[in-house]
């Protein structure tokens, strides 16, 4: 019962990582406070202001998998640290995505459905964590939501319309699916630009502890309404103390995470196309602040997402 307890609880935290996209935090409820855009350089003429033009009506199939290596230090008291490495398998969402109006200003409303999720196999798996993850996974599909994005790329507003889950730890899950999906759209500077722009994307985030996210774009090419961007994001948070909730009672914990990463995103403007890949370095580490007993845990995480999103072609 242990052993299943705790397969059980590292899944949620693996599906947490997963949801988040590339924050470590275990299946915690996130809050994302607004995008603030910042134009770092205006790049070369000629210059050109950045907006989506989607049609109303048109459907997407959006695939997002995630590789990860999971390498972890555990000391308890004054005992020597205990290395153990957690062999996480890949995971797969498969999404259809429908704009469902657009406003006069060109804001588009869109509906995600998630339609499939799963563990990816592969060699030398543990069959125990792998069959344990495939059905949590399988519980989150028919998940349904809409978003609606400003023209600029900006989450406007969310909403779940169907949630396959009613539990608190399925409810803080759906919160972190939705945050996921603002990555659906590239925020765009609000002023004209050319090839070489460079623009900043900051956001606070609230999981156990405050975060700061910086994301910096810059247009590495722009041909017709395709942009091929390269990414860098770097997230912050200092040593905070914070009181979470656990099996055993509530447990008094000192976080610090610290992340870097970069990918290139290809998308076009027209449409929702999608080439991306992010390749995230993250350091999460926490010390339970139990008198006699305190454990220090740091957890290495390199992460790599991939989303394709193209037209739905009907087979």
């Amino acid at each position: 019962m242990r052993q299943h307890v705790a397969k059980q609880a590292l899944c949620f935290s693996i599906l947490g990582i997963f949801m988040l996209g590339m924050t470590p935090v275990l299946a915690q409820q996130i809050k994302m406070g607004p995008s603030v855009i910042k134009l770092l350089s205006k790049g070369k003429k000629p210059y050109q202001t950045l907006r989506y033009k989607l049609r109303k009506g048109s459907k997407y199939r959006m695939n997002i998998t995630m590789h990860m290596n999971m390498k972890m230090s555990i000391q308890v008291g004054k005992q020597a640290p205990i290395p153990r490495k957690v062999n996480i398998p890949p995971m797969e969402l498969v999404n259809d995505l429908h704009c469902l109006s657009i406003s006069q200003q060109g804001a588009a409303e869109i509906r995600v459905r998630l339609i499939k999720a799963k563990p990816i196999k592969t060699p030398g798996m543990n069959a125990g964590l792998l069959a344990a993850l495939q059905r949590e996974l399988h519980r989150i599909r028919g998940l349904s939501m809409r978003l609606t994005f400003s023209a600029q790329g900006m989450l406007v507003r969310s909403r779940i319309e169907h949630a396959p889950q009613t539990s608190k730890k399925f409810q803080q899950l759906m919160t972190n699916i939705q945050n996921t999906f603002r990555q659906i759209a590239t925020p765009l500077p609000s002023k004209a630009v050319g090839q070489g722009a460079v623009w900043q994307v900051s956001n606070q985030l609230s999981q156990p502890i405050r975060l700061t996210q910086l994301t910096t774009y810059t247009l590495v090419k722009k041909q017709g309404s395709f942009l091929r961007l390269h990414v860098k994001m770097r997230q912050q948070a200092k040593e905070q103390v914070r009181l979470l909730k656990t099996p055993r009672g509530k447990m008094k914990l000192k976080m610090s995470i610290s992340s870097k990463g970069r990918g290139n995103n290809t998308l076009q403007l027209s449409q929702l196309w999608i080439r991306s890949g992010l390749q995230v370095l993250s350091d999460m580490r926490v010390v339970s602040l139990i008198p006699k007993n305190r454990q220090h845990v740091r957890t290495l995480m390199n992460i790599k997402t991939y989303v394709r999103s193209s037209p739905f072609k009907k087979k």
